[in-house]
């Protein structure tokens, strides 16, 4: 037969006398040759077991499936709750797997990974590509917790680690394609940034490092590629959805991991480029509907209720302070955002006020990014990237902020949040100037000299 899996095991006396007294295996060919040959009460006396259905067809029934998961051939038909827990549980095995000594068990271990599993992993990705995402997400379904730290009792601070190391045991079979990442890692980051505390943080750094490493480049893609998924919330989109993505970068940044600067400041460059349009749009389209355009702007003015709403969107409370400036160890952007998958995206919406918060943390986060890579006072205003800077910063003076002015004019009257946040931005642009022109310039091109 061409076919030659076993799918009968005979234990007939008839059949194991011709094969040492064992019992046999037949593939379908041999079985319909051995045991319809013979009648009357030889074929009476053979005792044989056949093999279940497979469990991608509809003809397994619900307690066969338990006994046949490792007969899965995953297509478009495999039940996804099986599947689920099969992935969920060779992601398991990878994590085990992969520290064992380097002994002929673990040599023989190894080669398993990429002849049968990576390839049958692939198989999954390719026809189930919904599976591989739930397995892979930080908080999956209940039947695909299986395994390792969904065994036992923890934190989810330890769920979440554990949880990264397994991806990063995954990463060198090439199992995490672009696509697959581009789906889950903002899944993670997200739930790192609203369920990690702040003292808990630096956990993460060794595993996130690994993943985010810009020059051994770990991931089977380019490191565009990499921070896709964070630069491509920047283009066309609202502030709503962009403070998300900064948001991010923040948890990385606090990390002290390095997001190159060029890429940093691509990002940044195509976010206020596009609030300035969004904000131009609605402008066009309040200017066409010149009939309601009075009474537009009764309502959000008079209206004490509209303006509450508006002020409660921006996430910078007064005072301000910035988390990689601040005495406090506490980050003002815990918990704040919004959940991926529960965000509504609708460009027509005024969200301006939040404008302003964005603005902040870009120049926040390109501070940071300029400490960490030690590339500040070599830049200067002439270099390509110094210039794209001083571009932002033009940017961002000629954007639209949003934000309403609440100061009272009385003896005892203090600064206003918008007050408040607009001083910071100035200061933080000023001081991005002050790092791309150091102080006495000419007297260090002495020394150097």
């Amino acid at each position: 037969s061409h076919v030659r899996r076993a799918v009968v095991t005979c234990f007939s006396a008839g059949c194991c006398e011709r094969h040492g007294n064992r019992p046999v295996r037949y593939c379908k060919r041999c079985h319909v040759n051995h045991h319809s040959s013979e009648v009357g009460a030889a074929a009476e006396t053979h005792l044989y077991q056949t093999s279940p259905p497979p469990i991608n067809t509809r003809e397994c029934g619900a307690e066969e499936l338990v006994c046949t998961v490792s007969l899965c051939t995953p297509n478009e038909n495999t039940p996804t709750e099986s599947l689920a827990r099969l992935v969920s549980m060779v992601f398991q095995w990878f994590h085990s797997t992969a520290y064992m000594m380097d002994d002929e068990v673990g040599s023989l271990v190894e080669k398993l990974k990429p002849q049968f599993v990576t390839k049958w992993l692939k198989t999954v990705c390719e026809v189930r590509f919904d599976v591989m995402v739930m397995c892979l997400l930080p908080k999956p379904v209940e039947f695909a917790r299986v395994g390792g730290y969904w065994d036992k009792s923890c934190s989810t601070v330890t769920q979440l680690k554990e949880g990264l190391n397994r991806i990063l045991c995954l990463i060198p079979y090439n199992v995490i394609s672009q696509p697959l990442w581009e789906c889950f890692m903002p899944e993670w980051l997200e739930a790192i940034r609203t369920e990690v505390p702040d003292n808990q943080l630096k956990e993460f750094r060794e595993v996130l490092s690994k993943m985010f490493d810009i020059e051994l480049c770990p991931l089977p893609f380019s490191m565009e590629e990499m921070f896709g998924f964070i630069s491509c919330r920047f283009s066309g989109y609202p502030a709503s959805v962009q403070e998300q993505a900064l948001l991010w970068l923040h948890v990385l940044s606090e990390l002290d991991i390095v997001v190159p600067l060029q890429l940093l400041i691509g990002m940044f460059s195509d976010g206020v480029n596009s609030l300035k349009e969004l904000a131009n749009q609605r402008k066009a389209r309040a200017s066409d509907l010149s009939g309601n355009t009075g009474a537009r702007r009764v309502s959000v003015v008079s209206d004490p209720g509209r303006r509450g709403q508006h002020n409660t969107l921006s996430p910078f409370p007064s005072p301000f302070r910035s988390p990689f400036r601040s005495p406090l160890r506490c980050s003002p952007f815990k918990n704040l955002g919004h959940a991926t998958g529960n965000c509504a995206l609708d460009l027509d919406c005024d969200d301006d006020d939040m404008n302003l918060g964005c603005f902040i943390l870009m120049f926040d986060l390109i501070l940071k990014q300029m400490e960490l890579q030690d590339d500040g006072v070599m830049l200067g205003l002439d270099s390509s990237l110094g210039k794209d800077i001083v571009s932002i910063i033009n940017n961002v003076f000629q954007a639209p902020w949003g934000g309403s002015h609440t100061c009272q004019k009385d003896e005892k009257a203090l600064e206003c949040s918008l007050c408040q946040s607009s001083i910071l931005c100035y200061q933080l642009g000023c001081e991005l100037l002050e790092r791309l022109t150091p102080r006495e310039e000419i007297r260090l091109v002495v020394r150097h000299a």
